[in-house]
């Protein structure tokens, strides 16, 4: 059976709550790639750690994570020294010597390596195995975030602009939709409920989205955020007004619960350059409920979205007003039945098959 390596952070599901700079959305597009390969018949080892802010923002000493993934998968994760710069070499190396040392002779077998972004770290790994121990290996790097970096045998893009711009070998793949249980569930809504799931940095333009949303006079409509509270102005907000809500990083039972209460998602995004660059993944997830989606227009997203999102200008209040007021008339039955046949399309299993049959088979 054909080995891949796969380079990057990831822990279950249950512990991403424990690591606050593990990215739940990262952790999820991560988990769902590898179970597509699963499903393809290839066996997957997983080189991982726990992401920190470095010290001293965040401890000097980060331990190894101990939990496990899949039956399927083999993990090696290494603790490292969390100094700027030196952690960088230390994680790389480390997990070298781990898979060197381990029983399964992985470096004897091994097929394919795939990195999750391309940070220095990452590619560490691929570039000693093909330069230094000479292993007549592929190299495939995803882009979720950022620019290209190092030389990689071929580019897999996040983002659909980048991928049309760049000249190298390449491949697109934004993500698969998890094969769930979940279907369209309309609630008795007392009030119409807009959920946002993620990240509250800048790049994700959730503050601006709040700043537009509380202009507007849609009184029958209630801002939901979950993901960790990292922005003050934020907090504030949701504290001097009944119209957002805050709910920090919560289960996965308490958000699926609150994604089924939902009457529709919020995906905006930065006006911000760099944003063009980063796909926003939390879109995959919200399609899993086969609800109406407010998005953000951004040349980052493939026009296959095009007709299951609701488009807004960021600048523009009357926009945003106007997007209210179309969700407010759609008939969300027959919304629900193009999604449901969008997912049938886009499964993990499908997307990946494609790039196994081109580069890993």
């Amino acid at each position: 059976m054909k080995k891949v390596l796969w380079i990057g952070p990831i822990v279950r599901p249950d512990d991403v709550y424990l690591f606050k700079a593990q990215s739940a959305a990262a952790n999820i597009w991560q988990l769902g790639f590898i179970n597509g390969l699963l499903k393809n018949n290839l066996q997957v080892i997983v080189a991982s750690y726990i992401p920190f802010p470095a010290w001293p923002r965040g401890p000097f000493w980060v331990d190894s994570y101990k939990g496990k993934l899949d039956e399927k998968v083999i993990i090696f994760s290494a603790g490292y020294i969390n100094l700027m710069f030196f952690r960088e070499f230390y994680i790389g190396i480390s997990l070298i010597f781990k898979l060197f040392l381990s029983k399964d002779c992985i470096l004897k077998e091994l097929n394919s390596v795939i990195t999750y972004n391309p940070i220095l770290r990452h590619r560490l790994i691929p570039f000693i195995l093909k330069n230094l121990i000479k292993r007549k290996i592929k190299w495939l790097s995803i882009l979720a975030d950022g620019y290209v970096k190092g030389n990689s045998d071929k580019t897999i893009f996040l983002s659909h602009d980048y991928y049309n711009r760049f000249k190298g070998p390449k491949s697109f793949i934004d993500g698969g939709i998890s094969e769930t249980n979940f279907s369209f569930n309309k609630p008795d809504y007392q009030k119409k409920i807009l959920v946002y799931a993620g990240s509250q940095s800048k790049l994700t333009g959730i503050k601006d989205f709040i700043d537009l949303f509380l202009k507007t006079n849609q009184n029958d409509f209630e801002l939901n955020i979950y993901g960790y509270p990292s922005d003050p102005d934020i907090h504030k907000i949701c504290s001097n007004n009944n119209k957002v809500k805050q709910f920090g990083f919560v289960t996965d039972e308490v958000l699926t619960s609150a994604c089924e209460k939902a009457f529709a998602f919020i995906s905006p995004r930065s006006t911000n350059d760099f944003a063009n660059t980063t796909f926003p993944s939390k879109l995959l997830y919200y399609l899993q409920f086969e609800k109406p989606i407010i998005s953000t227009k951004t040349k980052i997203l493939h026009p296959k979205y095009d007709h299951l999102l609701f488009d807004y200008d960021p600048l523009n209040k009357e926009s945003l007003v106007n997007c209210l007021d179309i969700l407010c008339s759609l008939d969300l039955n027959a919304h629900a039945h193009k999604v449901k046949e969008f997912k049938k399309e886009n499964s993990w299993q499908s997307l990946v098959e494609n790039i196994v049959r081109d580069d890993i088979s």
